[in-house]
């Protein structure tokens, strides 16, 4: 019978009920037993609960959605990181980064999607996308610059010009595009 501890520094260690024993580990994935505490920290990353193939899977396809090249880099180098120092945890937060900057960039075109724009502006708009999908932009604030000049573009009475505007809807996080003339 084991006894839990737990140090929210350190994490649990398991001793054993009645004797001084902990379970440790040789340095692999194989326990042993150790006279000293040995902390065991939980995963709460892609890998708690999944087998090693649905975790790559999880990956390759967070990897496949991205496309912009910062956003590139970064996940490329979390994975190098990772082969070599196996911090789930880091590993974990850049794929959460990276798929905030997916749904991020997702949020963008679905919105430049959504308006009323003349054949000109629909063309733009078009030719932003596509350039999107080949991985042109460098980051979200990039793409949504790129959306707001094809929006520009349009030469019609009647075309919705709300997509002319930086950072209408906040979509990136900050007041880029927005004058603060003071509090209420």
């Amino acid at each position: 019978m084991w006894d839990v501890e737990f140090d929210a520094e350190k994490g649990f260690a398991f001793k054993c009920v009645g004797r001084p024993v902990y379970i440790g580990s040789d340095g692999s994935a194989n326990a042993r037993p150790s006279e000293t505490a040995v902390y065991w920290k939980a995963y709460t990353g892609y890998e708690a609960g999944f087998v090693a193939a649905e975790v790559e899977a999880a990956v390759k396809a967070v990897d496949a959605a991205l496309k912009t090249s910062d956003a590139k880099a970064a996940f490329a180098d979390a994975k190098t990181a990772y082969e070599a120092d196996k911090d789930v945890d880091a590993y974990a937060a850049a794929i959460n980064a990276a798929i905030d900057v997916i749904n991020a960039c997702e949020k963008i075109n679905a919105q430049f999607a959504g308006y009323k724009l003349s054949t000109l502006g629909a063309a733009a708009v078009k030719d932003v996308l596509a350039k999107y999908n080949a991985g042109e932009y460098k980051d979200a604030a990039e793409l949504s610059a790129a959306y707001v000049e094809a929006v520009k573009a349009q030469n019609c009475d009647g075309a919705d010009m709300t997509g002319a505007i930086i950072n209408s809807s906040f979509e990136l996080g900050n007041l880029n595009g927005w004058t603060n003339s003071g509090s209420i």
